[in-house]
């Protein structure tokens, strides 16, 4: 019979290998769960939970990524925002977890909801989560070029202030 010994330093070799590894695709896959609200120098974190507890606004979209409607749940970006800021902004910029960003003027016109379900389950980074920008009143059955649609904005993680 043979008897493998294994050194400790072995041992410690990979668990050192195991925790550089494992620890950044953990901060990947779960980042800090905080949406940040930016207006000059005034920085404002929300947790994620905090949103998902007021998100009371329901609808069905089509999702041209899933080929299917899909049912949606979060909160009216306009109601969001009327909680911080006074008078609202016209312009906003969104950056998204993959460093993503755009900028949206007149926005208060349209139908924005921050989304925070699909289908009655929160939304994750896996999904695109955990917030996802999305206009509600979009009835595109499917969008004629996919490349072209630029109506949800994913990942969500800050909302700026864009000064005039």
């Amino acid at each position: 019979m043979t008897c493998i010994h294994i050194k400790p330093f072995v041992i410690g070799l990979w668990a050192w290998l195991l925790l550089g590894v494992c620890l950044p695709l953990n901060a990947m896959t779960l980042p800090n769960q905080q949406l940040e609200l930016v207006q000059g120098e005034r920085h404002i974190l929300i947790p994620i939970a905090q949103v998902r507890h007021q998100a009371h606004r329901s609808f069905v979209v089509y999702d041209p990524f899933a080929l299917q409607k899909t049912h949606m749940q979060g909160v009216d970006l306009k109601t969001l925002l009327t909680q911080y800021f006074d008078p609202l902004p016209r312009q906003l910029r969104i950056k998204a977890w993959d460093d993503y960003s755009v900028v949206l003027s007149d926005w208060q016109f349209e139908h924005w909801v921050l989304v925070t379900a699909q289908d009655d389950q929160y939304l994750t980074l896996r999904d695109r989560g955990p917030l996802r920008l999305v206009r509600a009143d979009l009835q595109i059955e499917p969008p004629l070029r996919l490349r072209d649609f630029k109506e949800w904005i994913w990942m969500v993680r800050q909302i700026q202030v864009v000064q005039e």
